[in-house]
């Protein structure tokens, strides 16, 4: 009878602590006070460079997400999300890991979640990541959440940067009807 007393007491126990979300922690890093990005260099989240490994406020500088979790961090903050993908940059070098770093960057702009004094350096980085996408991974693509559906990601690379204002690559032109954004 104690014994079942304990296995229900254990049940009751552990079914009452949900592990946090993802988004929330990762490998013991909380997450959640992560929201405004301070960036050390200015080729962090840009293929080739690895900088962003030494950016102090990245939690993933040692542990990297994977293709399971990075998606889960996507959902949380905007600078949680660029470290995420800017790691996964330097760890695995794909054209989609690149987009969504400037992507992220992109956001973190547009959203004024820096430094005042960072606005205009972090919208250069963004222009460098969409060019990026362009010029080293012209042919990569991204999947929808089906994961099987993928879609190309050179146009929306090409139409987010010419909403920063930035130049094409040479020979590159932006399609009149480029499909939207994610």
């Amino acid at each position: 009878m104690r014994v079942m007393m304990a296995l229900f007491a254990m049940l009751l126990w552990g079914g009452a602590c949900e592990a946090p979300g993802p988004a929330e922690y990762f490998y013991g890093h909380d997450l959640s006070e992560l929201q405004l990005y301070t960036p050390v260099d200015d080729s962090e989240g840009v293929h080739p460079s690895d900088s962003v490994l030494d950016n102090p406020q990245n939690p993933f500088s040692q542990i990297q997400p994977n293709n399971t979790n990075k998606w889960d961090l996507e959902a949380s903050s905007r600078t949680v999300a660029f470290f995420g993908w800017a790691s996964l940059l330097v760890f695995e070098p794909t054209g989609e890991h690149q987009f969504y770093a400037a992507l992220n960057l992109k956001s973190i702009y547009q959203k004024e979640e820096c430094e005042p004094d960072d606005l205009d350096r972090i919208k250069q980085m963004a222009i460098r990541g969409f060019q990026a996408v362009l010029t080293d991974f012209p042919g990569s693509v991204s999947y929808l959440a089906d994961g099987e559906t993928s879609f190309f990601l050179a146009p929306l690379a090409a139409q987010n940067l010419s909403e920063l204002g930035g130049e094409l690559p040479a020979g590159y032109e932006l399609e009149p009807n480029a499909e939207e954004v994610p």
